[in-house]
């Protein structure tokens, strides 16, 4: 506070001495208004000692705060004057004075957010330099800084970013909020993600989504991944059936977020029924999973996704030439819901009628495909409540030329979903989860002649189910894992139209083929625990027992014990076994619906897995893990379509035994070099051998049956070599990667391939070709493919926009899958290569 003395006396007498100021007394600057200047003027009485007697306030020409003149009038009592004097003689006056308060200068305030370009994340740690003071930005890139008014210069640095430089224009007592965004010197960079899940299983491969996304010739989807790694062998190359360690490919399982699936596939060469953005990570168990997972003789395959952040949104949007999609993800703090929806479509059959009536002019080929995904998290007290619906369809067909009556087409549709309410929430000191499922399969194979369609055969499948189960850490060293689960199911093989298949007897509405089939259900109950009696020590132990009942009357029980033995003998290096009996229903070649269900009449399927390996890590960016596998088969029951629907024509016939016996076995190599930096990649080896007990003819020169034999023969889709590498390199905004994938051919047993025959010469010199025995069948050749997978990315505020090529097959090799016995084993080879190029944006 400034003070000053303004006097004006009017005094009769001669020879006047004016008051001086002698002891000041500071006004206060009343609290809120720091920043503000006012002038407050007194009329002062003054007693003839000097002393403030009275204090009246001037009236100001402009408004004051009243705040501002309390404290004025406060302070003035306190000051001291010498006396007015007239001629030597104090006496007492009166002293205009003023006191003028200077509000201090408004600091500027500069806040913000320093964010990746392409990305809403904010970066933590970032340098912010401002006239040589340095701040590091917060939790979520935020900052905040105050600075003098007027100009300065920025410079936002964070590692793994180019700097940048920025000016800011400020004003004193203004806030002003800025948003930096830096770029990175490579987008989207790969990073580790580590998952905190129980490991229970003896062989488990766990892939995060940014591997499983970036893979050359898998069209960016996660779950084609599984395709190449160990122990996966194929039907044909770039059809998604995994045939694992030497089972059919309807004995592999497949979850999602928990809830099993019929398939993970779209039908042909489509990719996965999942948008690729929707799973974060995929787990790969090629044998002996925990005793939670039952009803399957061959591997278990798990998507998993996580639900959105905590605030925020984020979306994705793709299209390529062949499908789009989309994915958007929510939350809502203040509710605790997360939500997200993704989904996805085919044009491949609106570009197939643009290419057909330009070359043809009709429409023949259809290849279509869709699928959705819904997944909704709600949080409730101190549970947590989870919806997940997943749907798709597909067709697959040729068309009749409609403008005739005599061309014919046919194909096959087929659609699914499922509906999972789970809720998981704290119990006794464990957690409960208590789930319902409800779903439907269907399968249809029709035929059409002209406009007409003469035929279809229907199969059709409903499922409804519960489950509860119950986990607790006992103490340090004991887990336990409980639950039991239930599900009814009811099944349909219907025939329509004129057509017939094979065997049938006539238009019989009693035929089993035309009306409903079977209805059963399926109990089970597990109980698992897990038990580290030292340190490098873990066990887990479990059973569980299911029972199989079909309508009328038919009950099947199974029951499996588990174990799985890990060792940790040093730091990086693990010793692993596992051993457990397993049961499943007949299946035919690749799942179908109703099948398994109503095939219950002939008896469930057993076998046994035992497992020894190895994993060793011996330094951070490097993982090698080797297997040895043998499983018994001690009942097989693997049936072609035909042959089961002949059997559930014979209605009250007793069933035919086509069950055999068999075995598989194999060893596995897996290198990999885990997510991290700018590369990742793996190679996997497989040798596999899966023969099956089989009775078999014999055949002479002149291609009749000569007799009868049994022996172990390869089975149908025993490839017994098969080599996979993979590697995706990140250079700055730009990803390449290649794969290089080999396999050795199936054998040319008749079943997947054409029958192997072998030539004899005629007395007339002509060639002749007749059936091979089974015991001397050959294989097809062996097939090399390589694929490869090129992206460019930019960033453009908070989207991140992708253009992307990914080549199936880019070596333009031919796989032989078949051979035409004519004058010479002409070998029938599919051409198969498909270029997707395909562009993808980020918020």
């Amino acid at each position: 506070m400034l003070s000053t003395l303004l006097v004006s006396l009017t005094l009769a007498a001669s020879g006047p001495v004016l008051p001086t100021l002698v002891e000041d007394s500071a006004a206060r600057t009343p609290a809120g208004l720091e920043h503000q200047s006012a002038e407050v003027e007194l009329l002062l009485t003054l007693s003839e000692t000097g002393e403030v007697t009275e204090v009246v306030p001037v009236p100001a020409a402009s408004p004051v705060d009243p705040r501002f003149l309390q404290s004025a009038l406060a302070a003035a009592s306190g000051l001291r004057f010498t006396p007015a004097q007239v001629d030597g003689v104090p006496v007492p006056s009166q002293v205009p004075f003023r006191y003028r308060f200077e509000g201090a200068a408004l600091p500027a305030v500069l806040r913000g957010q320093v964010r990746a370009l392409g990305s809403k994340d904010g970066v933590e740690g970032a340098a912010i330099t401002v006239d040589g003071v340095v701040l590091t930005t917060g939790p979520g890139g935020v900052f905040e800084l105050k600075l003098p008014p007027g100009t300065h210069p920025v410079t936002v640095a964070a590692q793994a970013h180019h700097p940048a430089s920025f000016t800011e224009e400020l004003t004193a007592g203004v806030l002003t909020e800025v948003l930096y965004r830096i770029e990175p010197l490579s987008l989207d960079p790969y990073q580790t993600t580590v998952r905190d899940r129980p490991r229970v299983e003896v062989t488990k491969i766990s892939l995060t989504a940014q591997e499983v996304r970036e893979v050359p010739g898998t069209m960016g989807d996660p779950a084609r991944v599984v395709m190449l790694l160990p122990g996966v062998a194929g039907v044909a190359s770039g059809l998604a059936y995994p045939v694992v360690r030497g089972t059919q490919p309807a004995s592999t399982q497949y979850f999602v977020d928990g809830v099993k699936v019929p398939t993970l596939y779209h039908l042909v060469v489509g990719p996965a029924v999942l948008h690729p953005g929707f799973v974060d990570a995929v787990e790969y168990q090629p044998g002996v999973p925990s005793a939670a997972v039952g009803r399957g003789l061959g591997g278990v395959v798990h998507l998993r996704s996580d639900p959105p952040g905590t605030e925020g949104l984020h979306a994705e949007a793709y299209a390529d030439l062949i499908n789009l999609g989309g994915l958007v993800q929510t939350a809502f703090p203040a509710t605790g819901t997360k939500l997200s929806l993704a989904g996805r479509f085919s044009y491949t059959g609106a570009l197939a009628e643009v290419i057909a009536r330009a070359v043809r002019k009709n429409a023949p080929l259809q290849v279509d495909f869709a699928d959705m995904q819904v997944r909704l998290d709600q949080r409730l007290g101190q549970g947590q409540l989870r919806l997940l619906w997943l749907a798709s369809h597909d067709r697959v067909g040729v068309d009749p030329n409609p403008d005739s009556a005599t061309s014919t087409g046919g194909g096959v549709t087929s659609d699914f979903h499922r509906l999972d309410l789970r809720l998981r929430h704290p119990l006794a000191g464990g957690v409960l989860e208590l789930a319902g499922t409800w779903g439907g399969d269907w399968l249809e194979f029709y035929a059409d002649r002209g406009p007409n369609r003469i035929g279809a055969l229907q199969l059709g499948s409903s499922t409804l189910g519960a489950r509860a189960g119950w986990s607790r850490a006992l103490t340090e060293q004991l887990r336990l894992e409980l639950g039991a689960e239930v599900e009814n199911n009811r099944g349909a093989v219907n025939l329509i139209g004129t057509a017939r298949p094979p065997g049938d007897p006539g238009d019989d509405p009693a035929d089993p083929l035309r009306r409903p089939s079977a209805i059963g259900t399926t109990t089970g109950g597990f109980v698992s625990a897990t038990w580290n009696p030292l340190p490098a020590v873990e066990l887990t132990a479990g059973a569980r027992g299911d029972a199989y009942h079909l309508v009328p009357g038919i009950t099947h029980l199974a029951l499996e014990p588990r174990l799985a033995v890990r060792w940790q003998p040093q730091h990086g290096l693990t010793l692993k076994a596992g051993a457990g009996l397993f049961h499943q229903a007949p299946t035919v070649l690749l799942p179908l619906p109703a099948m398994d269900l109503g095939s219950l009449q002939l008896g469930l399927q057993e076998g046994a897995q035992l497992v020894t390996g190895v994993e060793w890590s011996p330094f951070r960016e490097l993982e090698l893990g080797a297997d040895v596998f043998f499983n018994p088969l001690f009942r097989s029951i693997e049936l072609d379509l035909e042959g089961l629907l002949e059997n559930r024509r014979r209605r009250g016939l007793p069933p035919l035994d086509p069950s055999s016996h068999g075995h598989s076995y194999g060893a596995e190599l897996f290198i990999r070099k885990p997510l991290g930096g700018h590369w990742f990649g793996w190679l996997s080896y497989s040798f596999v051998r899966s023969q099956r007990f089989t009775e078999f003819d014999r055949y002479n020169d002149q291609d009749l049956e000569i007799s009868q034999d049994r022996a172990y023969l390869p089975f149908a889709f025993e490839q017994e070599h098969v080599l996979n590498g993979a590697l995706s390199l990140q250079l700055g905004h730009y990803t390449v990667g290649a794969v290089v994938h080999f396999n050795t051919g199936r054998p040319l047993s008749g079943q997947v391939t054409s029958r192997d025959r072998r030539p004899v010469t005629l007395e007339d010199g002509t060639v002749r070709w007749v059936r091979q025995d089974l015991d001397r069948a050959g294989r097809l050749p062996p097939f090399v493919r390589v694929d490869l997978r090129a992206s460019r990315r930019w960033a453009i505020g908070d989207v991140t926009l992708e253009a992307y090529l990914d080549l199936l097959n880019a070596s333009l090799q031919q796989e032989t899958v078949a051979f035409e016995f004519g004058t010479t084993a002409a070998p029938v080879r599919i051409p198969l290569i498909l270029p997707l190029f395909g562009v993808k944006a980020t918020y």
